[in-house]
C-alpha cells in the first residue's frame, strides 16, 4: 500500500532564510528513509552518489545559478539567473508531501527517519577550484526527526 507523509523545514531560530549567502554554493537537503522493523529500508531519498554530489528528487533548498544561456554556473559574474530557487524563511517553513509504495507483508512498525544536512560548498565546485588541492566539503546535521507508523 501507499505510506504518504509530510516533511516540513521548520526555520525556528535564525533570523534570515536558510540556507542564507550565497545560496547558489550552499546546499542544504533533507536524508529521508523508511525502514521496516528489520532495519531493511524501503525507501531513501537525498542519499549522495559516488562524487558526494546531492541526488535527483531530494527535497533540497538553496538555488542554482544559470547563465545567459540557461547553463548552471557557480560563477556569480556569469549568473544572470536562478534555475532553481528555494529557502526557509524566518520563523518560515517549507513542506514537501512524498509518497511511497510499502510492500504488502512488510513487517513493522515502520520508521520515517529525516535527517535536515547542510554543507558551505558542493564537491565538484571545489574540486574545479582548488584542483590538487581539493577536500570534501563538511556535512552538518541540523536536525533530525523520526515517526513511526503502525503496519496492520
Amino acid at each position: 500500500e501507499d505510506l504518504s507523509f509530510g516533511v516540513i523545514v521548520y526555520n525556528a531560530a535564525a533570523g534570515h532564510d536558510l540556507p542564507t549567502g550565497i545560496v547558489e554554493l550552499r546546499e542544504m537537503w533533507v536524508d529521508l528513509r523508511v525502514k521496516d522493523a528489520k532495519g531493511k529500508t524501503l525507501y531513501r531519498s537525498g542519499e549522495l552518489d559516488k562524487n558526494g554530489e546531492i541526488s535527483d528528487g531530494t527535497i533540497r533548498f538553496g538555488a542554482i545559478a544559470g547563465d545567459k544561456a540557461g547553463n548552471k554556473t557557480y560563477k556569480p559574474w556569469e549568473a544572470t539567473q536562478f534555475l532553481f530557487y528555494r529557502t526557509v524563511p524566518p520563523k518560515g517553513y517549507a513542506g514537501d508531501q512524498v509518497t511511497t509504495q510499502i510492500p504488502r507483508g512488510t513487517a513493522g512498525p515502520i520508521t520515517v527517519e529525516a535527517k535536515l544536512l547542510y554543507r558551505s560548498v558542493p564537491p565538484h565546485v571545489v574540486s574545479e577550484v582548488l584542483k590538487d588541492e581539493a577536500f570534501t566539503p563538511k556535512i552538518v546535521e541540523m536536525s533530525t526527526a523520526r515517526a513511526t507508523v503502525t503496519v496492520e
